[in-house]
C-alpha cells in the first residue's frame, strides 16, 4: 500500500469515534463497546480470530467491538440478528463462508438472505480445511488410499465430521464417497471444537477439520492430516496433499471469514469502520496472527466480496444439486 494511500486510511479510521459513536455513560458497556457477532461456540480459530482481530483493532481505533458467541439455530441466530439490528455501526457479524455461501443453499427456513439483508464490512482471511484422522484409526493409515481401504473394511467407522450440515467438509465428503463407492455417512457439528473433541476420544474417526484448530494434536501425532481441500497445498501443511493431486473429486475454493452490518447502514457510518479494519488488516500485528493461526490474508476487498459471494453461491449450488443436498431434507 502506498503512503498516501495509508495516511488516508489511516485519517479514516481515527474518526470512528466521532463518526459513529457518541458520548456515552461509562457504565453502559454496550453503548460503550459495539457487538460483534459470531454463530459459532468459543474456543476453535474463528473465534479466536475474531476475539484477537478485535483486540487489534481497539489498539489502534476507537470504538471497541467486544465478540459474543451467538450458537443458536445451527449457527444463523447470529446473522438474524445481525439483519434485524439498528443500522448504526454498532452490530456487526463474523461469518464463516459456509454460513452465506451454501445454508442458503441447502437449508430449509434460513431467516436471511445474505446478498440483500447484509452489506460487506471486510474479509479478514481464508482458510482451508484438512481431512483429519484420530487415534481411532490405526497409525499405519497414512494416506487418502490407506484410509479409503481401511474404511471399506471398517464400516462401523464410515461416519465422518464436518461443520454443519450443508457446509463445505459435508459437500466434500460425499463428493470423495461417491467417486470411491465408498458408504461414508456424514455426521454433523455445530463446530469445530466438538468435533476435535470426539475425535481425541475415538468416538469419531475423521472429519474435517479447518486447519489450525488443535495444532497440539497435530504436533503430538493425536490428529493426523491426510489431504487438505483447495486446488492447491496449503502453505502451512506443504507436506500434506490436495485432493486434486490424488485424483479425488472435492471442493477447490477455500473458505473465509468476513464481517458484514446490517443492509442499510449509511455510508458515513460504515466507510470510517471499514477504513480502521482495513488499516488494521494491513498491519504487521495482524499478518502475524493470521499465521499464526494458520490463515492466508484476505485476497478480497469492498465491493468485489459481494461478486466473490455471488460466484460462490453458483459454484456450490451446482455441487448441491449433483449431490441432491436439497432432497435430504425432505
Amino acid at each position: 500500500m502506498n503512503p498516501s494511500r495509508r495516511a488516508a486510511l489511516r485519517t479514516a479510521g481515527l474518526a470512528l469515534s466521532s463518526a459513529v459513536w457518541p458520548t456515552a455513560d461509562a457504565q453502559d458497556v454496550y453503548v460503550r463497546h459495539g457487538r460483534l457477532l459470531f454463530g459459532f461456540a468459543p474456543g476453535a480459530i474463528g473465534s479466536t480470530l475474531g476475539k484477537e482481530f478485535t483486540q487489534l483493532l481497539a489498539s489502534r481505533h476507537n470504538p471497541l467491538f467486544r465478540l459474543e458467541n451467538i450458537t443458536a439455530a445451527g449457527s444463523m441466530r447470529s446473522i438474524e440478528m445481525t439483519k434485524r439490528a439498528p443500522v448504526d455501526g454498532r452490530t456487526l457479524v463474523q461469518v464463516q463462508s459456509s454460513q452465506v455461501a451454501l445454508l442458503p443453499l441447502v437449508q430449509r427456513e434460513v431467516p436471511y438472505d445474505p446478498l440483500v439483508d447484509l452489506v460487506p464490512v471486510a474479509m479478514l482471511s481464508s482458510y482451508t480445511w484438512a481431512f483429519t484422522v484420530g487415534p481411532a484409526v490405526p497409525a499405519e493409515i497414512r494416506s487418502m488410499a490407506d484410509y479409503l481401504r481401511w474404511v471399506a473394511q471398517n464400516p462401523e467407522w464410515r461416519q465422518f465430521g464436518a461443520t454443519l450440515f450443508g457446509s463445505q467438509g459435508h459437500l466434500a465428503g460425499l463428493m470423495t464417497a461417491r467417486q470411491q463407492g465408498v458408504a461414508l455417512r456424514p455426521q454433523t457439528y455445530a463446530g469445530t471444537g466438538p468435533m476435535v473433541k470426539d475425535l481425541l476420544a475415538q468416538s469419531l474417526a475423521a472429519g474435517y477439520v479447518i486447519v489450525g484448530n488443535a495444532p497440539e494434536s497435530f504436533a503430538n501425532g493425536s490428529l493426523r492430516a491426510l489431504a487438505v481441500l483447495g486446488d492447491q497445498r496449503w502453505p502451512s501443511l506443504p507436506e500434506v496433499p490436495t485432493f486434486k493431486e490424488l485424483g479425488l473429486h472435492s471442493i477447490e475454493r477455500p473458505g473465509w471469514y468476513a464481517w458484514y452490518a446490517p443492509a442499510g447502514t449509511p455510508a458515513e457510518v460504515l466507510d470510517p469502520i471499514r477504513a480502521a479494519v482495513q488499516v488494521t488488516l494491513d498491519s504487521p500485528e495482524c499478518q502475524s496472527l493470521l499465521k499464526r493461526l494458520q490463515q492466508q490474508p484476505a485476497d478480497t476487498r469492498g465491493a468485489a466480496l459481494v461478486e466473490r459471494l455471488r460466484g460462490e453461491q453458483r459454484y456450490f449450488g451446482a455441487i448441491a444439486r449433483d449431490l441432491h443436498i436439497g432432497a435430504l431434507l425432505g
